[in-house]
């Protein structure tokens, strides 16, 4: 049995596609001891193998403030990823965290389509507006024009910014709304 257990984990070890991880998923929902007891019934004598199911299993946790968190080597705390297998501390049950989109920043969403290197159709105050933009000059200090959209003047406006906010070195020059049938002519949804 225990050469079975090699071969069918083979070169996938350490491997969450792997079959040691995809027979513990297969397990979910199940009292972890007796899942253990049938691992190690089936990899007697090898302890690597035994080892490479354990390192796919979350065993110490805890919930705090809602969250599940995991105390790691040395007593460090970590929460757990999206997926990940571990032991109810209640219930002694083998589960899996729940799929969960990422938290990330949230920056303001600017929607915007490129028209050509010098204008875009930009949502603006909840309407799409034609956007001219004009190359920044070399030394951005010394020009006295406001860039429209983001309603500051040019001089305090950084390379990074610019390429942020319009995906080149420009700056926004001029912006009006556009018209139902401009929006149908760039094939733009009316909806922003």
């Amino acid at each position: 049995m225990r050469a079975d257990m090699d071969r069918v984990l083979g070169e996938h070890r350490s491997s969450r596609r792997g079959p040691a991880y995809r027979f513990l998923r297969s397990q979910v929902g199940r009292p972890w001891n007796t899942v253990f007891a049938e691992i190690c019934a089936q990899c007697r004598g090898c302890k690597h193998t035994r080892d490479e199911f354990l390192r796919h299993v979350e065993r110490h946790v805890e919930r705090v403030g809602g969250e599940l968190r995991s105390t790691g080597q040395w007593g460090r705390r970590q929460n757990l990823f999206s997926g990940a297998l571990y032991v109810c501390p209640k219930t002694g049950l083998l589960k899996v965290t729940k799929e969960q989109a990422v938290r990330r920043k949230k920056e303001k969403a600017t929607k915007y389509v490129r028209i050509d290197g010098l204008h875009q159709c930009r949502v603006l105050d909840g309407a799409w507006h034609m956007v001219t933009l004009k190359r920044l000059p070399p030394n951005p200090r010394v020009c006295r024009e406001q860039d429209v959209v983001l309603n500051r003047p040019v001089r305090d406006l950084d390379v990074e910014q610019a390429m942020r906010t319009y995906g080149d070195k420009v700056y926004a020059i001029a912006a009006r709304k556009m018209t139902e049938k401009q929006l149908a002519q760039y094939k733009i949804v009316h909806e922003p």
